[in-house]
């Protein structure tokens, strides 16, 4: 679909400044700049049933602040209010996105041992 790499968000290239601009976007180099540097979180949130969600951010207030509001999806929205019980920070979002699905097959007893175990 793309001939070469869609261009990046430009707000967030760090060093773009630098750069001679062209039709070819040169992402910043993660050696350069280690803050660019994949980071993901994995989640689980009480719901005022009290039931647990589970999920996978790379920002993690924005979301929390997104699922308190009732935006973040609709499992959450109709079980408000929802807290913070578990947060768990991943290398990248393809570790996330594994870790979640590992926590989501585990059964309730098993969900609320890992926030028990990670929360003393």
């Amino acid at each position: 679909m793309y001939p070469q790499a869609p261009p990046a968000r430009r707000s967030h290239a760090v060093g773009a400044e630098n750069r001679q601009m062209s039709d070819t976007w040169v992402y910043p180099s993660r050696d350069e700049h280690p803050q660019l540097m994949d980071k993901a979180w994995v989640y689980m949130l009480r719901c005022g049933d009290g039931s647990l969600y589970t999920g996978w951010t790379n920002d993690l207030t924005r979301r929390l602040a997104r699922h308190s509001a009732g935006k973040a999806s609709r499992y959450t929205a109709s079980r408000l209010p929802v807290e913070l019980a578990l947060a768990l920070p991943m290398a990248d979002r393809g570790a996330a996105m594994r870790e979640e699905a590992r926590i989501k097959r585990l059964d309730r007893a098993g969900k609320i041992a890992l926030i028990a175990a990670r929360t003393i």
